[in-house]
């Protein structure tokens, strides 16, 4: 968990406040939503799938009325008030990703959870990455046995942040029928949300080269020299090095970008692996928006 200087003092003080009202503040499930759901086809079934929440709500959907053959594709929806905003898997200078626990469903095998790609906040000189509106994360469930109804059941925990950043902790169910499928009126929805999800980059034909400079004790940084093959990505983001502090990118004139970094050792970096992800927009009004992902050796 990481939270920037400017949050720290902030979100004590909510916290504080909510210890002994969380059960009306932090968690405020509608009374209709108690229960766990079946796939729904109408509109007005869809809206009582909705948990509500502090500035925000959740709810679990499938692209199918039952098991089917065993291989469901869900999502996991989120509405955040005007104002809000949630985290990335990797929050940046302040934040918390959310967690997701889906221990307590049942006749489930496993469960693939897609994140899609972020935006990049800039606030009282921090970076954080994260989420605005409505963000729909894809789930590729496999189940244990077809002849079962699948129940899902999902206790999340996440933090939504305006002026002050606060824990929310929310559970939402959903069950999916054993049986034949057909598609539910939320199918063309999710499967467009799979869109969203950072592509490869042999997909968009992206290359870079990651090179570690300017060593000085704990400190270095990492640049990251694009090939000109592919699209010219706005920012990029670089995670999945254990103990490392990764900075924001910040752009070397259009041939790339370099990031700070904190290490125990950096030298030791060499010859490992970071993942990058690439954002970027297109068009001349920057509307079209792109993504992908990869995973580089740092030389």
């Amino acid at each position: 968990m990481q939270f920037g200087i400017a949050r720290i003092v902030a979100f004590a003080m909510v916290v504080g406040l909510l210890a002994g009202l969380a059960n009306h503040i932090v968690t405020r499930p509608a009374p209709q939503n108690t229960a766990a759901h079946t796939p729904s086809v109408s509109s007005a079934e869809r809206e009582n799938l909705w948990q509500m929440a502090m500035a925000s709500k959740v709810r679990l959907e499938s692209t199918q009325s039952a098991v089917g053959e065993g291989y469901v594709l869900l999502a996991l929806e989120m509405q955040l008030d005007e104002g809000w905003k949630t985290y990335w898997r990797y929050p940046g200078d302040s934040g918390f990703a959310p967690r997701f626990d889906w221990s307590g469903s049942t006749n489930l095998k496993s469960i693939d959870l897609s994140w899609p790609a972020p935006l990049a906040f800039d606030e009282l000189g921090e970076r954080y990455y994260g989420y605005k509106g409505r963000v729909v994360w894809p789930l590729r469930v496999t189940v244990q046995d077809v002849s079962e109804p699948l129940a899902l059941s999902l206790s999340l925990d996440y933090g939504v942040c305006a002026d002050v950043c606060i824990p929310v902790s929310i559970t939402t169910k959903l069950i999916v029928p054993s049986g034949a499928s057909s598609p539910t009126s939320a199918a063309l929805e999710i499967e467009a949300a799979t869109h969203l999800i950072p592509q490869t980059i042999q997909s968009v034909n992206l290359g870079a080269t990651i090179r570690l400079r300017d060593v000085q004790g704990h400190r270095a940084q990492l640049i990251v020299e694009m090939d000109d093959t592919g699209p010219a990505p706005k920012f990029i983001i670089l995670t999945g090095l254990p103990g490392v502090y990764l900075g924001a990118s910040h752009p070397i004139d259009k041939t790339g970008f370099w990031v700070s970094l904190e290490a125990d050792a950096p030298e030791t970096l060499r010859g490992q692996q970071v993942d990058v992800t690439f954002i970027g927009h297109e068009g001349p009004d920057e509307s079209g928006y792109w993504a992908a992902a990869g995973l580089f050796y740092i030389q």
